[in-house]
């Protein structure tokens, strides 16, 4: 198994309070802190270990819509990957309306997350980092784990995603995509939620959980 890059306080600190995040970055780190521990993706001080911090910060936590991105201070409500697109609109605006959400992970060490919504007042917002920051990309498997699927959303649907339940290979491009669409007077709701399973050399390393839900509701 590859050794994680080194990590330091100042950049766990950095991922938690930096201008990337509403708050201050003069907040004392502690592990009594669950900001600290989430991005470990650890709840339990019990179980809370340093070395996932690196790759906590590899996978982070992200807060997304199709209006902006970590619109609140994510580790602070949870570890998730919560990504959400959402569509209220009327026939007489928008006959035809769609909302997706992406998530990639690249085989050049590129995490990428998207939301989109098409319709008169269609957003795009998109986040990026790096996750492969030791080892090489074929080092390093990642498995989207289903624990809850709604409506239709299972990520085959709107486009080619990714097998999930499965170790992929990161040597190769990921996505995985949630839609949910409209045509006429109607709603269309899908969600999946389960844990980001990141493995190196069959050995998990790893974990995040994930939300991604998309809405199109088109009122006569």
């Amino acid at each position: 198994m590859p050794n994680p890059s080194e990590i330091k306080a100042s950049q766990v600190n950095y991922e938690l309070n930096s201008s990337f995040y509403p708050v201050s970055n003069t907040a004392q780190l502690t592990t009594a802190n669950n900001w600290v521990k989430n991005v470990a993706s650890v709840s339990s001080s019990t179980n809370f270990q340093y070395g996932r911090l690196r790759w906590g910060i590899n996978f982070p936590g992200v807060v997304q819509n199709d209006v902006g991105v970590n619109v609140s201070t994510p580790y602070a409500i949870s570890a998730k990957i919560d990504l959400s697109a959402q569509i209220l609109t009327d026939i007489s605006s928008d006959p035809n309306a769609t909302a997706f959400t992406y998530f990639y992970l690249y085989s050049n060490g590129v995490f990428t997350t998207e939301t989109t919504t098409t319709y008169s007042g269609g957003q795009t917002q998109v986040f990026n980092r790096i996750w492969l920051t030791s080892g090489v990309n074929s080092d390093y498997t990642a498995n989207l784990h289903i624990t809850s699927v709604t409506g239709s959303g299972l990520f085959t649907q709107g486009g080619a995603s990714s097998d999930a339940n499965t170790d992929l290979a990161l040597s190769t491009d990921r996505v995985w995509v949630v839609r949910s669409t409209v045509s006429g007077v109607g709603s269309d709701a899908d969600a999946v939620e389960g844990n980001l399973i990141i493995k190196s050399s069959g050995t998990e390393i790893f974990r995040r959980p994930f939300s991604f839900v998309t809405v199109v509701d088109i009122q006569p």
